[in-house]
Protein backbone atom coordinates (compact mmCIF):
# COMPACT_ATOMS: atom_id res chain seq x y z
CA UNK A 1 0.00 0.00 0.00
CA UNK A 2 1.42 3.83 -1.17
CA UNK A 3 0.07 6.31 1.97
CA UNK A 4 1.20 9.87 0.13
CA UNK A 5 0.80 13.15 1.87
CA UNK A 6 -0.57 15.25 -0.62
CA UNK A 7 -1.15 18.43 1.50
CA UNK A 8 2.17 18.86 2.46
CA UNK A 9 1.27 19.47 6.45
CA UNK A 10 3.07 16.28 7.54
CA UNK A 11 6.20 16.46 5.22
CA UNK A 12 6.82 17.75 1.88
CA UNK A 13 6.58 13.90 0.63
CA UNK A 14 6.61 15.13 -3.18
CA UNK A 15 9.94 13.76 -4.02
CA UNK A 16 8.98 10.30 -2.38
CA UNK A 17 5.84 10.38 -3.55
CA UNK A 18 6.98 10.89 -7.22
CA UNK A 19 9.72 8.04 -6.95
CA UNK A 20 7.06 5.37 -5.59
CA UNK A 21 4.97 6.22 -8.83
CA UNK A 22 7.73 5.57 -10.76
CA UNK A 23 9.09 2.23 -9.30
CA UNK A 24 5.45 0.98 -8.46
CA UNK A 25 5.07 1.60 -12.74
CA UNK A 26 7.87 0.35 -13.41
CA UNK A 27 7.18 -2.82 -11.12
CA UNK A 28 3.77 -3.37 -12.34
CA UNK A 29 4.69 -2.54 -16.20
CA UNK A 30 2.02 -0.25 -16.45
CA UNK A 31 3.50 1.57 -19.26
CA UNK A 32 0.39 3.53 -20.32
CA UNK A 33 0.64 5.78 -17.22
CA UNK A 34 2.24 8.72 -17.69
CA UNK A 35 6.16 8.87 -17.22
CA UNK A 36 6.47 11.91 -15.16
CA UNK A 37 9.57 13.66 -15.42
CA UNK A 38 9.70 14.85 -11.63
CA UNK A 39 7.46 15.39 -8.40
CA UNK A 40 5.91 18.49 -9.63
CA UNK A 41 3.95 16.57 -12.46
CA UNK A 42 2.35 14.78 -9.45
CA UNK A 43 -1.00 16.59 -10.05
CA UNK A 44 -1.35 15.06 -13.41
CA UNK A 45 -2.21 12.24 -11.88
CA UNK A 46 -3.80 12.99 -8.97
CA UNK A 47 -6.99 14.97 -9.14
CA UNK A 48 -9.74 13.59 -6.91
CA UNK A 49 -9.62 9.86 -5.84
CA UNK A 50 -6.75 8.31 -7.59
CA UNK A 51 -7.99 5.25 -8.54
CA UNK A 52 -10.42 6.12 -10.43
CA UNK A 53 -8.28 9.43 -12.34
CA UNK A 54 -5.85 6.53 -13.13
CA UNK A 55 -8.90 4.69 -15.35
CA UNK A 56 -8.31 7.25 -17.78
CA UNK A 57 -5.11 5.15 -18.70
CA UNK A 58 -5.34 1.80 -17.64
CA UNK A 59 -8.39 -0.85 -16.46
CA UNK A 60 -10.20 -0.54 -13.60
CA UNK A 61 -8.77 -3.55 -12.00
CA UNK A 62 -5.03 -2.37 -12.59
CA UNK A 63 -5.84 1.35 -11.02
CA UNK A 64 -7.19 -0.73 -8.02
CA UNK A 65 -4.34 -2.72 -7.88
CA UNK A 66 -1.23 0.06 -8.31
Amino acid sequence: MLIFDWDGVLHDSRERAWRAYQTARTEMGLWELPDLTGSHELPLIYQGVLSQSLTRWIPYKAAERF
